[in-house]
């Protein structure tokens, strides 16, 4: 799955345009309130896309996505759980205990509190955001473990939540709109962005909404997530420097130019990875390692990468390294 994508990017004083639009592949989505959301099998998907356009940001306001507030069946979203999922738009694995754990404990907070899964600024806050691929499927973005802990949540008691979402559809919608939501089985809000976009972009905004407070990333899915950070720009490699018995440390001084350029990549500068006196810290080696073990994995079969990985970065003191990610 391919996407394309009108991005606006902040504008520096020295930009003559407001706004930049980047593209990548051979078609784009355009996205209307009349558009059809399509299920898994083609069919056209029971959505009600709202008419006033709106805006969401990336926490740190490194991107804007203009697009559309809709209520659709939480089993028609594309998350990364689910076959079909682009793995390359998201540095997640939510077959771990550690995304399960955490989508029962979203269910019980939404259960309670459902006022904050609809309109947000931030893209890491909200009704998660979606795009729409060529096919007319809508798939996560940003939200995959809201989206988890929503299907979770209507596995139980969830009159509340659809009442919410009914009571939602009518401000926003009317009757109508109020009638056709309250017909679905588990519906949910999401934002839907109105064109698609550029795998880069995608990969940025799903990187800046990771925060702690939504869905923490295990080390295993933060070296997946760097791993693929290091293959966005060439030449990174090219400055690693190993020494000729292969022992140089990765935050020596000979390897400055990389750490800075895999700290720019990973936009990790505030994860840790300098102590007070601005050093590079022991945490920050650490990432590296798994993040390099990652990349040159990532040519063997997936399953097998998958393995080696998992046993690396969650058994480093039995291969005499220290771990605190």
């Amino acid at each position: 799955m391919t996407f394309t994508h009108k991005i606006e990017m902040p504008v520096r004083d020295s930009d003559k345009v407001e706004h930049a639009t980047q593209r990548d592949g051979d078609y784009s989505v355009d996205v209307t309130p009349a558009t059809k959301v399509k299920k898994a099998d083609g069919r056209d998907a029971n959505a009600v896309i709202f008419q006033k356009k709106g805006a969401r940001q990336t926490p740190d306001g490194g991107v804007k996505v203009n697009g559309y507030m809709a209520i659709v069946e939480a089993d028609d979203l594309v998350t990364s759980k689910d076959d079909g999922y682009p793995e390359q738009m998201q540095g997640r694995d939510r077959y771990t205990k550690l995304s399960e754990t955490q989508a029962v404990k979203l269910a019980i907070e939404f259960r309670k509190d459902i006022s904050r899964m609809f309109d947000n600024q931030d893209t890491d806050r909200g009704a998660p955001l979606v795009v729409m691929g060529n096919d007319g499927r809508l798939y996560v973005n940003s939200g995959n473990g809201r989206t988890a802990g929503m299907r979770e949540a209507y596995r139980g008691e969830a009159d509340l939540i659809k009442a919410a979402m009914v009571k939602y559809a009518k401000k926003r919608g009317g009757d109508e709109s109020a009638n056709r939501v309250s017909s679905m089985k588990n519906p949910m809000a999401v934002f839907i962005a109105d064109t698609g976009m550029p795998l880069d972009a995608l990969v940025k905004i799903a990187n800046a909404s990771n925060k702690p407070n939504i869905q923490q990333m295990s080390p295993r899915e933060n070296a997946l997530s760097d791993a693929r950070a290091l293959e966005k720009e060439d030449g990174v490699m090219d400055l690693l420097q190993l020494g000729e018995d292969g022992g140089e440390s990765l935050i020596s001084e000979n390897n400055q130019r990389f750490y800075l350029k895999f700290i720019e990549l990973t936009n990790s500068q505030n994860d840790g990875v300098f102590d007070n006196d601005g050093n590079p810290t022991v945490m920050l080696e650490n990432r590296m390692q798994n993040a390099l073990f990652a990349y040159f994995m990532k040519d063997l079969p997936r399953e097998a990468s998958d393995r080696l990985l998992k046993y690396f970065v969650e058994n480093p003191k039995e291969l005499g390294m220290v771990s605190l990610m």
